[in-house]
């Protein structure tokens, strides 16, 4: 099967060098949205978050020529999800990257998953950003990857990986809302462990 890259030119929001973290999501009059992180400086820095569209799932997709949203001061964003609810409207979430400046900006709330309201286009804001979930003692020294999924019994779940990716405390947890806004209530059970399933 011939493959391609979905993104052969990146946005603003980002030189090119690092590009990571995608979710696409379809939008309004069937146009595909990808989502990414990427840094506008060099590898491994604080990175802002860009969009690009498609009429097709697989690509190419065309970036926007302006970033998504960018929060240098805070460490950057990363790990953007696409979510449409069932009444249609569209969000997206994503986390500050408060420890892409130390360890020590952890402790000070600046590692937390955010929900952004947009247009129907998938990458307008509109309306307040409102965090979602916070980092607390459970999670270590960060949060990251949220996903949210809405389950047929209308339950909101955000899922969210806790502790650093390269221990083996790294996991994959989840809490769960009655409204897409929340509050998140977070659920101490695990869902995936560093190991299970040999993974």
């Amino acid at each position: 099967m011939l493959q391609q890259n979905a993104l052969p030119t990146v946005g603003a929001c980002c030189n090119g060098i690092e590009v990571w973290a995608t979710d696409v999501q379809q939008v309004a009059d069937g146009v595909y949205v990808l989502y990414y992180a990427g840094s506008p400086y060099g590898p491994k820095l604080t990175c802002c978050i860009g969009t690009a569209t498609s009429p097709n799932p697989e690509g190419p997709f065309t970036p926007a020529t302006t970033p998504f949203t960018c929060n240098i001061a805070q460490g950057g964003l990363i790990d953007p999800s696409g979510f449409v609810d069932v009444d249609g409207h569209h969000y997206v979430t994503y986390k500050i990257d408060g420890n892409s400046l130390g360890h020590l900006y952890s402790a000070f709330g600046f590692n937390s998953h955010y929900l952004q309201e947009v247009e129907s286009d998938g990458a307008t804001p509109i309306g307040n950003l409102i965090q979602v979930l916070d980092r607390d003692a459970s999670d270590g020294l960060l949060v990251e990857a949220p996903d949210i999924i809405r389950t047929a019994e209308g339950i909101y779940i955000l899922f969210h990986s806790s502790h650093c990716l390269n221990p083996l405390l790294y996991d994959v947890r989840y809490a769960t809302a009655t409204n897409v806004m929340g509050p998140y209530m977070k659920n101490p059970a695990l869902l995936l462990a560093t190991g299970d399933y040999r993974l």
